[in-house]
């Protein structure tokens, strides 16, 4: 499987037209978007019926400048678009596992809580790739000032299952970063976004 994995395009014209020209120029097979697709909402239903457009399943989350609700009604709507918060989605040995919003919570206990579920349903030999707004705690989430602002939640749950990817987004400074927590690859593609061969 070609994954198109990007994050906080927050409506720049500029990038979903680059997310849309590399999505047809690579032929990939799904996409993952770890949120901020808008600036507090503005053009939320344009943006998402754009993305649709694309005609490719995508896995959206929402970002801290969405509403779950908002988001999750309107993807009810499209045709390709799944919104996954708090979900897990099996392909086979390939599990995506989606929680969007917050970014600014040291500890999130109904990420936590969520975990919890999603432990019971993965096997030994899956593939996982889990997806969150937020970074985890010390893994591309430094800002400018030198403060780690992700969430400890996240960490301790990578720590624990060791996922083979780790996608993320919100801290804008760490755009296109990559870092490991274990095995774990953690990255924050950016809007400009990254191609895997799964």
């Amino acid at each position: 499987m070609k994954l198109f994995v990007f994050t906080d395009p927050h409506g720049s014209p500029n990038h979903l037209k680059h997310a849309e020209e590399t999505i047809k120029k690579n032929k990939v097979d799904a996409v993952i978007c770890c949120g901020d697709i808008t600036i507090f909402e503005q053009g939320i239903e344009q943006i998402i019926k754009k993305m649709d457009s694309w005609n490719v399943p995508i896995f959206l989350i929402h970002g801290n400048h969405e509403d779950e609700e908002i988001v999750e009604y309107l993807c009810e709507e499209t045709k390709n678009i799944q919104f996954v918060h708090k979900k897990l989605v099996r392909n086979g040995n390939l599990v995506f596992l989606g929680f969007g919003g917050d970014g600014f919570s040291l500890r999130n206990k109904e990420f936590e809580d969520v975990s919890k579920k999603w432990i019971r349903k993965i096997h030994p030999n899956d593939f996982i790739i889990l997806f969150t707004h937020q970074p985890p705690f010390g893994a591309v989430d430094e800002v400018v000032s030198g403060q780690h602002t992700g969430s400890e939640s996240i960490r301790m749950f990578i720590e624990q299952i060791q996922p083979q990817l780790a996608f993320c987004g919100h801290i804008h400074d760490t755009f296109g970063e990559e870092t490991k927590i274990g095995e774990t690859r953690v990255v924050n593609t950016g809007p400009k976004g990254r191609i895997y061969d799964i």
